[in-house]
């Protein structure tokens, strides 16, 4: 059995995989056949197949380490955002892990604009 399949054997995970050799020689016991090379795709297939519910927040963990981010107290915004940035709504967040810093821009806009696009029922 491959390092992966026991890991989400072991902890009682379903193992995410577009590998059919993997699927159909090392039959793992909680798996799920992705089809699409389109991550956007892909995450609609999940949440469909598993009947996820939407999130009570979009983007909350860091995209360089996968970390639970933090909120930035107002009065350290001005050091660490932009300035035409500073009066964007919603909070300011942290990675504790890389010190990476988020906040509701455009580009967080266009992102969850095409995650409500590509599954209308968590609108």
């Amino acid at each position: 059995m491959s390092a992966h399949c026991a890991r989400a054997e072991s902890e009682e995970r379903v193992l995410l995989t577009r590998d059919r050799h993997l699927l159909r020689e090392l039959r793992p016991v909680r798996a799920f056949a992705i089809e699409s090379d389109v991550p956007i795709e892909q995450l609609t297939q999940v949440v469909h197949a598993f009947e996820l519910p939407r999130p009570a927040e979009f983007l909350t963990r860091c995209l360089l380490d996968n970390a639970p981010l933090r909120v930035v107290p107002p009065s350290e915004v001005g050091e660490i955002v932009p300035p035409r940035s500073r009066d964007l709504p919603g909070p300011v967040r942290r990675c504790p892990s890389c010190g990476r810093v988020y906040w509701r821009g455009s580009h967080v806009r266009r992102m969850e604009s095409a995650l409500l696009a590509a599954i209308p029922e968590w609108g």
